[in-house]
């Protein structure tokens, strides 16, 4: 593992740490920008966001990774 990061005349081997900080870079990112999700049920959604006029856009999508619900709607609010 030491060869990874060290050339053997023990100079730093520059190209493998910077693919090492840009794969750490991207995976916090990533993490770090997941937008967060919650399910809630239709009448709850009129309660809380409808009548409160605080939704911006709706948005229906197809959601293949589901076998019980076919599209999911994408609420920004």
């Amino acid at each position: 593992m030491k060869s990874f990061y060290f050339q053997p005349n023990g100079s730093p081997n520059f190209e493998n740490w910077i693919v090492v900080l840009l794969l750490s870079g991207l995976v916090y990112y990533y993490l770090s920008n997941r937008a967060t999700s919650t399910e809630i049920t239709y009448m709850d959604f009129v309660n809380q966001y409808l009548s409160k006029n605080v939704v911006k856009m709706i948005t229906i999508t197809e959601d293949k990774s589901n076998d019980m619900f076919k599209y999911k709607a994408i609420v920004e609010t």
